[in-house]
C-alpha cells in the first residue's frame, strides 16, 4: 500500500493481532503440541507405507499443509483475530477515501494511530485546507441504522462516544500545549461493511458528529470543509500531531501516561 499520511493505517491493530496470537500460542501451547506430535507421527506412519515415492511425497505434502493449517486455525480462532480483522480493514478503507493524490496535492495530510491514556488510540487526525478532522472507522458485519440517537444496532462500543472524545483529546493537544492553537476539531465516523447503513445523501450529523456511509465517498468528502487553515496553520497543527505520534508507546496501555503536553487543562 502506498504512503497515506503520518503512521500507517491500521498499525495498532496490526500490533494487537499480533500479541494475540502470541498470547493463543502461549495458552494454548498444550494442545498445540499435542497436535503438532499427532501430525509428525502419521507423517512418519506415511513415510514408511509402501508406495511410489511420487505418491508418498504427495500425501505427504498434503497432510503437512493440513496440519500446519489446523495448527494456525487454533491460534487464529483462540486469538479472536477476526476483530482485529475487521478493525484493520475499516482503518485502511477510510484512509484510502481521505486522502487520494488529488487531495495530497490540496494540501491534506492524515495522521494514523495517535494513543491517549484512558482513551486508546485515535483512528486518523485529517489536516487540511477545509479544517482538523478525527476519524473513527467502523467495519460492520450486522445491519445497523443511523438515527437521531447514534448508531443503532451495533455491537461493542458506540463509536460517536469514541470519536467525540478523542476529538476533545486533539483539541486539548492543540489548545492546551506549549503551542497554543485555536483550532476546532470535527469528529466523523466512517461506517464501512456489509451491514453499513444506507444514509440519505452519504452522510448526516448526529449531535455534531458527522456519520458518513463509507462506500459514497464522493458525497461525504465534501463535509469535510469547517473551517479555513492557511498553510503555516496547517504545518504546526501537523508538526504537533506528527510529535506526538513520535514520542508516544509503542503499547500505552502496558504504561499509562498522559498524551497532552504538559500545562494542559
Amino acid at each position: 500500500m502506498a504512503k497515506l499520511g503520518v503512521g500507517r493505517p491500521g498499525e495498532r491493530a496490526r500490533r494487537q493481532l499480533r500479541q494475540a496470537w502470541k498470547e493463543a500460542a502461549i495458552g494454548n501451547w498444550y494442545l498445540l503440541a499435542a497436535l503438532a506430535a499427532f501430525v509428525v507421527l502419521v507423517g512418519v506412519v506415511i513415510y514408511y507405507v509402501p508406495l511410489p515415492i511420487w505418491w508418498r511425497s504427495y500425501i505427504l505434502g498434503v497432510w503437512t499443509v493440513l496440519g500446519v493449517g489446523a495448527i494456525a486455525l487454533v491460534v487464529y480462532v483462540g486469538a479472536g483475530s477476526h476483530g482485529y480483522q475487521l478493525g484493520k480493514m475499516g482503518e485502511e478503507s477510510t484512509a484510502r477515501a481521505l486522502l487520494g493524490w488529488r487531495r495530497r496535492r490540496r494540501g491534506w495530510t492524515l495522521i494514523n494511530g495517535l494513543y491517549f491514556s484512558g482513551h486508546g488510540d485515535v483512528d486518523h487526525v485529517l489536516v487540511g485546507p477545509g479544517g482538523v478532522f478525527v476519524l473513527e472507522s467502523k467495519w460492520i458485519s450486522e445491519l445497523c441504522q443511523v438515527t437521531d440517537g447514534g448508531v443503532t444496532g451495533l455491537r461493542g462500543r458506540d463509536p460517536i462516544k469514541q470519536v467525540r472524545t478523542g476529538a476533545n483529546k486533539i483539541e486539548s493537544l492543540l489548545r492546551y500545549g506549549h503551542e497554543r492553537h485555536a483550532t476546532a476539531v470535527q469528529p466523523v465516523v466512517v461506517l464501512w461493511g456489509p451491514g453499513s447503513p444506507k444514509i440519505e445523501g452519504g452522510c448526516r450529523y448526529v449531535g455534531g458528529t458527522l456519520v458518513c456511509e463509507g462506500r459514497r465517498q464522493r458525497s461525504w468528502l465534501k463535509e469535510l470543509n469547517t473551517q479555513e487553515l492557511d498553510l503555516t496553520e496547517r504545518e504546526n497543527v501537523i508538526r504537533i500531531l506528527a510529535t506526538q505520534r513520535d514520542r508516544q508507546l509503542p503499547d500505552p496501555s502496558r504504561r499509562p501516561t498522559s498524551a497532552i503536553a504538559p500545562g494542559a487543562r
